[in-house]
């Protein structure tokens, strides 16, 4: 039995990987307001994830959200989270994907 994740889901994690590192670790420390996230970066952010495909990508497609599967959203998940440094920083943030910094 083969466990390799289909060549496609392994595409999904990867760019889900480097967007995560090249995208928000680096801006992390920058990103809250007054707790909240600040617009310009939110806007930057949802018109990138929207370019990939990965705005709402767990609202299925007749809501207008990516409609992915429950293996790729766990996937998706996994590798938002996947930094060991921010592995606290999520819990922490009750589920904003832009919470406390990895960087510390």
């Amino acid at each position: 039995m083969d466990f390799n994740l289909p060549e496609e889901l392994q595409m999904l994690k990867d760019t889900v990987r480097k967007f995560v590192d090249k995208e928000l670790i680096p801006i992390e420390m920058h990103t809250l307001e007054n707790m909240e996230l600040k617009t310009d970066i939110r806007e930057r952010l949802e018109k990138k994830t929207k370019e990939m495909g990965l705005w709402m990508f767990d609202v299925p497609e007749e809501y207008g959200g990516g409609g992915l599967g429950s293996l790729a959203q766990v996937l998706v998940w996994k590798s938002w989270r996947a930094r060991p440094r921010c592995r606290r920083a999520a819990r922490e943030s009750s589920g904003r994907r832009f919470g406390r910094s990895c960087m510390r």
